[in-house]
Parts: C-alpha cells; sequence; structure tokens
C-alpha cells in the first residue's frame, strides 16, 4: 500500500526541476496501484494544503486520477491515426454567431451483451465513455465527488503547462471526470472555466487538438452555453499529436460531434455540417456510433443550411459509405421526403418517426429542418420571378397560412438577409430584387475577404514548411533512394551496353 506520506514528501522535494519532475513522475508510477485503494487519502493529503496545485501540480494529477479510478478504453479501435500517428485536419474550426442555444443529445443506450449491431460493420461505441460511479452517488461518495471537483477546478486553474504535459493521458483522465462528476450533479456550468484554461495548457499550442477540447464542449453543451466554448471552437486546429498531448481518436469523433452540435445550437448550420464531416471522413475500418450520431446530425444540418442532402463526403472509407447510410436509415427516408418539395409529405414522414427522433434527443433539429423547407422553396421562387403575389407565394411554396404565412415568411428571410426584396401591402405582391451587384460592396463582406485572404497566406505558410520538414526526413530520403535505384534498376533490364546483354537469360 502506497504511502502517501512519503509520496507528499518527495513531491515537495522534487518538483522544483526537470529531472526531479522526472524521478517523480516514476516514483509515482511505481505507486499507482496503491494509490487508487486509498482515493479519501489522496483527497485529504491535497485539501491539507500540503502540496499546492501551482507548484506540485504533477503530484495533484496521479492522485486525482487515483481517486477516479481506472480509465476506460479510449481509442476506438474501428478508427485508427495513420502510420504516422497523426490525421489531418488541418483548418476545421470557423465563425459562429449569436442564436438560442439546443438542448444537448442524451447518448444512445448501450446494447446489451451479446447483441447483434443493427448494422454488419457498426461498432456501437458509446458516444460518451462511462465513468467511475463512486463519485457520483447520493451516499458519501457524492461527498467524494464535491470534493474532486473542488481540487481538479484548482489543479486546472494552477497547474503550469510543464507539468500538465508531463504526463497527458492522466491530465485529460482527471479533466474528463470533472467533466462527468459535474455533469452528473447538475453543475456543468462550474467546469466549463476550468476546461478553458485546461485546453490552453494541454497542448504546446493553440494549433494542437487536446483530449480537452471536446469534454469542454460537453460542458458548455450540457450547460445550454455553447457560447461559452464558441471562442474555443473557432480556433482552428491544424495538429493532432497523441505523443504529445494524449489525444485518442475518440477525442478526435468526440470533438466534431460536440463541435458540430455547438454550431447548430447556435444556428451555424453550414459551420456544423463542416465539423460533422469531418468525422464522416476520418479513416475507419468500421462505423462508430459517435460517426452514426454525426451522420444523423449532418442530414438534418444539411437540410436547413443548403436545401437538400449533400452529397456523401469525399474520401470517406468505403465501410463507412457502404453501411452509414442503412444505420441511419430514418434520416435518409426524411430527406427523401424533403427532396419531393412537398411539406405535407415532409410532415407526415416526420410524424411517423418521431419516436426515434425523441429517442437522440433531436425533435428539435428535426422541427427546423421540417420548417426550412418553406423557406427553400420561397428561396427557389426568386429564382424565377420578378414579382409575385403572397397568395401566389403561399401556393407554389405549400405554405398552409396563405397569404399571411407567406408573409411572415419573407418578412423573416429579408430580416436575415437571405433575400432582397419588398413587399407592398396595397396590393399583396412581393418585388424580388437583385443582391449580386451590392452584397460586395459592404464593409462586412470586405473584411470577410481580407481575413479569408490572410487565412489563405497562412495555409501557404503552413503547407511550405510541411513540405520542406517531409523532405528533410531522413526516413523520407531513405525511402526515395530505395525507390529510385529500383526503378533504375528495372530500367537497366533489356539494355545493350558495349555490346554486351544485361537483359535477363
Amino acid at each position: 500500500m502506497a504511502d502517501i506520506g512519503a509520496l507528499v514528501t518527495n513531491a515537495q522535494t522534487l518538483c522544483a526541476s526537470d529531472a526531479g519532475l522526472a524521478e517523480l513522475q516514476t516514483i509515482l508510477d511505481a505507486n499507482k496501484d496503491g494509490l487508487a485503494e486509498r482515493g479519501d487519502a489522496c483527497l485529504a493529503a491535497l485539501e491539507s494544503g500540503a502540496l499546492r496545485p501551482d507548484a506540485h501540480a504533477l503530484a495533484w494529477i496521479h492522485l486525482l486520477c487515483a481517486v477516479a479510478g481506472p480509465a476506460p478504453p479510449r481509442d476506438a479501435p474501428m478508427h485508427e491515426l495513420d502510420p504516422a500517428g497523426e490525421m489531418d485536419i488541418a483548418g476545421i474550426g470557423s465563425q459562429g454567431s449569436d442564436q438560442p442555444p439546443s438542448q444537448s443529445p442524451a447518448p444512445s443506450p448501450a446494447p446489451p451483451a451479446g447483441a447483434i449491431p443493427r448494422s454488419g460493420d457498426v461498432d456501437m461505441t458509446s458516444v460518451e465513455r462511462p465513468r467511475a460511479l463512486h463519485l457520483t452517488g447520493d451516499d458519501a461518495g457524492g461527498a467524494a465527488g464535491d470534493r474532486f471537483v473542488a481540487l481538479a477546478s484548482s489543479l486546472c486553474a494552477s497547474c503550469p503547462r510543464a507539468h500538465a504535459t508531463r504526463d497527458p493521458a492522466k491530465f485529460a483522465r482527471v479533466c474528463a471526470e470533472l467533466v462527468a462528476v459535474a455533469v452528473a450533479k447538475r453543475r456543468p456550468a462550474s467546469a466549463i472555466a476550468p476546461l478553458l484554461r485546461a485546453v490552453t495548457i494541454a497542448a504546446p499550442n493553440s494549433d494542437h487538438l487536446t483530449p480537452q477540447h471536446p469534454c469542454l464542449f460537453r460542458a458548455a453543451l450540457e450547460a445550454k452555453m455553447p457560447d461559452a466554448a464558441l471562442e474555443t471552437l473557432n480556433r482552428r486546429v491544424y495538429e493532432v499529436d497523441p505523443k504529445t498531448t494524449g489525444v485518442a481518436v475518440t477525442d478526435y469523433l468526440r470533438y466534431c460531434l460536440h463541435g458540430g452540435e455547438i454550431y447548430a445550437a447556435l444556428g451555424k448550420y453550414e459551420e456544423a455540417c463542416d465539423m460533422l464531416e469531418h468525422a464522416v471522413r476520418a479513416p475507419a475500418s468500421a462505423v462508430s456510433e459517435i460517426v452514426v450520431e454525426c451522420y444523423k446530425r449532418l442530414v438534418l444540418c444539411s437540410l436547413i443550411a443548403r436545401d437538400e442532402l449533400s452529397r456523401f463526403p469525399r474520401h470517406a472509407a468505403s465501410v463507412v459509405q457502404r453501411n452509414l447510410k442503412s444505420a441511419c436509415s430514418e434520416y435518409i427516408a426524411l430527406a427523401d421526403a424533403y427532396k419531393t418539395r412537398n411539406g405535407d409529405v415532409l410532415e407526415a414522414k416526420a410524424a411517423e418517426y418521431r419516436r426515434v427522433w425523441a429517442r437522440d434527443g433531436l425533435e428539435s433539429l428535426v422541427n427546423k429542418a421540417v420548417k426550412s423547407l418553406a423557406v427553400g422553396n420561397v428561396a427557389r421562387l426568386t429564382r424565377t420571378y420578378l414579382t409575385l403575389s403572397l397568395h401566389d407565394i403561399a401556393s407554389k411554396a405549400g405554405l398552409a397560412g396563405g397569404a399571411a404565412a407567406a408573409e411572415r415568411t419573407i418578412v423573416g428571410m429579408i430580416g436575415t438577409d437571405e433575400i432582397r426584396a419588398t413587399v407592398s401591402q396595397a396590393d399583396a405582391v412581393v418585388s424580388f430584387h437583385d443582391a449580386s451587384g451590392d452584397s460586395f460592396s459592404t464593409s462586412s463582406f470586405s473584411a470577410k475577404l481580407v481575413s479569408c485572404v490572410e487565412e489563405a497566406q497562412e495555409m501557404s505558410e503552413r503547407l511550405r514548411r510541411a513540405d520542406e520538414s517531409v523532405r528533410s526526413d531522413r526516413a523520407f530520403i531513405s525511402r526515395q533512394a530505395e525507390v529510385s535505384h529500383g526503378s533504375l534498376g528495372g530500367s537497366l533490364r533489356g539494355m545493350r551496353v558495349g555490346g554486351d546483354d544485361y537483359g535477363d537469360a
């Protein structure tokens, strides 16, 4: 059994230097089993004040990780990074705006043991990992959970980056448990501020994806405060480095899932589509449940933002293309009904699968997709007509409320700058205007253009540096030499040089 007093003394002595941190890491790893058996003593040692989270953070991380219990599997076996341990997700993230938040969907229940998956190649990996129950109960464990949240929050607020990156997997475990306990105790908002800082110290710079990103997004969604994570979400991610940050494949997939949910909650459906498509394109040998959940939301957000179901993302794994649509058959049926452009058909299909939407926690998003059909139908009329009566608009767009409903829809679309039009209440006629001439002369468009140019220049510089790094890599140079030598040897076969035949005998 671990001697916690001796470990505290070692931490006080060794945390002053890098060599000392390395030695302390070895000592703590050797005592991890003993610490796991004395969770309450670990909490008491941290609460005593003998160790400070700013000076002895490595010891805090190990003690809190012992309290949290053994980590559940973090890798989705059916999704894998490339051989270099990295995944190309350059440029994830975009801009957002403020809209009323929607409820975060509940995770799908796990299938019973021995159950056959819904699709032959669908790996039903849980969207949210199971957590230790001893921190979330109503008895003494409930009090331990409160103590854990307070201590973990103090750690995230004060932990130096050098300590957090010393053992990134354990630091990620503490952050994930912080969110799980805060959500179980119905106080998810309390985890947002600590995780905002945890994201900044868990990686060498803001370019890196960390396990703390999806934890932060989940806390913001559960607290119905998606704006709190928007700045972090808008920050583009260019690097996925498991060795440095401890990030796993499921962290990347949940980053895409929860990031898409935040954008959808804020009414930024095009950005949501972009985030969700990254998960669908991830390399895979089977379809995980997280990707299934991403595709469900992608179908709905695509109908709202693009007025149609987008084509399947390019470069998606063949097994994903074969099985994902069958795993989301109800959502594909809704998209097929949307394609008819008939509101009655779409509403009937939405009502038919009402239980499915409720099970997945996506009723609100489905309702928005159904309502978006009328907006899409009106937008299509602007491409054909210059003037049209409100009655004709209601008839052609399938609006059940007649001219009054058409007027409300037109006014709403004008307010959101989706169309340029003038409504004459005297004769109930709408005049559609061509917005292409003046949409590029606004100050907001000029600022956006400058931002896009700067972003393109930054991306070009990043690609140049990446190309130089690859060209100077010894393994790459060696491989290129082998390929070149093999090609040269093959080209000499069958040639006659100086009268000698170098061809095959």
